[in-house]
C-alpha cells in the first residue's frame, strides 16, 4: 500500500461450471459438453478473474429435459440466484 488514496480497478465475479462426465459428452462422442454448477457450499464455486485474462466467450445453453437443481424458489445464495439453475447445460461454441 502506498497511500490511503481511493483506487478502482476491474474485476469478474464469476461462478464456475465443472464438466459432469467428460465420457460421455465432448468432441470424441460427437456431443456438445455437458457442464453444471457444483455445490454453492463448496470453496471453489466462486472466484474473481482480471478481465484482461478472459479469452473468448462461449453460449451456455440449458439442458431443459433435465429439469431444474430445485423446484423451490427460495436461492440458498441471493447473489447467484441458485433456485434458478438447471440439473445440466451444453456449451456451445
Amino acid at each position: 500500500m502506498q497511500d490511503y488514496d481511493a483506487r478502482s480497478f476491474d474485476f469478474l465475479w464469476v461462478r464456475w461450471y465443472e464438466i459432469d462426465d467428460p465420457r460421455s459428452s465432448g468432441w470424441n462422442n460427437s456431443t456438445l459438453n455437458l457442464v453444471c454448477f457444483p455445490p454453492i457450499q463448496e470453496v471453489d464455486s466462486f472466484g474473481f478473474v482480471d478481465p484482461d485474462d478472459v479469452l473468448q466467450g462461449c453460449y451456455i445453453i440449458l439442458v431443459f429435459a433435465k429439469g431444474k437443481c430445485r423446484e423451490t424458489q427460495h436461492n440458498i445464495s441471493h447473489c447467484a440466484k441458485d433456485s434458478k439453475d438447471y440439473m445440466l447445460y451444453y456449451v456451445g461454441q
